[in-house]
């Protein structure tokens, strides 16, 4: 949800002031905090950076279809890891060291 206040259309208000409630609940707000912290956990360790994929709004899946598109044939797993793992899909500067060195490591080539 974009706002805590604001109900989304296609959510009914009944919906919508359950979840509120359940929002404010001891319970839900050590989970929520818990989640965020994870998300922003380096998982490689201190240094190696958050994981991110620079997908966008548009789905893995089509975004694979774009990339056969412009490569003429299906791209490898490599490839595709490369498209979501470096800046600017440059397959080159990676944002996170950890899949740099999972990529180094594993790449058949």
């Amino acid at each position: 949800m974009c706002s805590k206040d604001k109900k989304p259309a296609h959510v009914s208000a009944e919906i919508f002031d359950h979840y509120k409630k359940m929002q404010s609940t001891p319970d839900f707000k050590k989970k929520s905090e818990r989640a965020s912290k994870n998300r922003r956990t380096e998982i490689g360790g201190p240094g190696t950076r958050i994981t991110v994929h620079i997908s966008g709004l548009i789905s893995i899946y089509q975004h694979a279809e774009k990339l056969a598109e412009k490569l003429g044939r299906p791209p490898t797993d490599l490839e595709l890891c490369l498209y979501f793992h470096t800046k600017d899909h440059d397959g080159v500067t990676f944002l996170d060291s950890r899949v740099e060195k999972i990529i180094i490591n594993n790449d058949p080539l």
